[in-house]
């Protein structure tokens, strides 16, 4: 089994390694700290799974996938990150084969979700099934509150200013666009404009 880890994170990505490792098929053939880095090195090497972290200095674990799978390449993910009630709903809709939670889960975990991925299944441990149940069960939920135009400018505002964490203090004015529909969300030091 051929498996990619992109975790910006050095310790945790060394961990996940040596927890993969523990199983005698496994090959690590990529290792990426960033969203741009995975995407070329999943595109290398083709690996059969990939463990992919959802916050990546760059762009997210999301829209990695997004453009792995524009590649044309469908391995199998296994989404490490925390069980926040957005990312269990940002994970159902991006039809992943796994999820464990970095704060929750053990070696043995990931070890059972590569044993559960080789026999064509996938892994969700109950705390996350849970979760997922109870989000669903409550209709107040934000994902329950909000249209799709709503989430998508909440997405973009959200991408705004994890990009902007990044820049130069001196960048007083950025813009983001949603690769789907095309509108644009830009903000300056004094107002917000979402272009459609």
């Amino acid at each position: 089994m051929k498996i990619a880890i992109v975790e910006d994170h050095v310790l945790t990505r060394d961990f996940v390694k040596k927890a993969c490792m523990r199983q005698a098929d496994v090959e690590i053939v990529a290792e990426a700290g960033t969203g741009f880095e995975a995407i070329n090195e999943i595109a290398r090497t083709k690996p059969d799974v990939v463990v992919l972290d959802i916050g990546l200095p760059d762009i997210d674990g999301f829209e990695v996938l997004d453009r792995v799978r524009q590649l044309h390449l469908e391995p199998k993910v296994l989404v490490i990150s925390s069980g926040s009630p957005y990312l269990i709903i940002r994970i159902e809709h991006a039809r992943v084969h796994g999820f464990l939670d970095k704060w929750d889960q053990t070696a043995d975990a990931l070890n059972d979700a590569l044993t559960a991925f080789r026999n064509n299944r996938t892994f969700f441990p109950n705390a996350y099934l849970e979760k997922r149940a109870s989000i669903r069960r409550d209709h107040c939920s934000f994902d329950k509150l909000l249209t799709n135009q709503q989430m998508l400018v909440l997405s973009m505002v959200a991408k705004f200013f994890t990009a902007m964490i990044q820049l130069p203090r001196n960048s007083m004015s950025r813009c983001a666009r949603s690769k789907r529909t095309g509108p644009a969300l830009c903000i300056s030091s004094t107002f917000i404009i979402v272009l459609t």
